[in-house]
């Protein structure tokens, strides 16, 4: 028996588990937070006004709490 046929033996075998752990652990991305769920609606009428009072509250925010933020945000 070749390394191919092999191969696709255990691919077979196993593609029934494979498919049923992508549908218990992979969530729909209608359930998954973006970032944009906590930033004004772009498309609402307030929004340049909702932006600067982000833009002032965040003023107070330390340099501790930015880094962990970015970081976080890109992990």
């Amino acid at each position: 028996m070749s390394a191919h046929n092999i191969r696709l033996e255990v691919m077979k075998a196993i593609e029934g588990k494979v498919e049923g752990f992508i549908d218990s652990y992979l969530v729909p991305i209608e359930k998954i937070w973006q970032p944009t769920d906590f930033l004004p609606d772009s498309q609402s009428d307030n929004f340049f006004n909702e932006v600067e009072q982000i833009r002032e509250e965040a003023k107070e925010l330390g340099y501790d709490f930015w880094v962990t933020l970015v970081a976080d945000t890109i992990t």
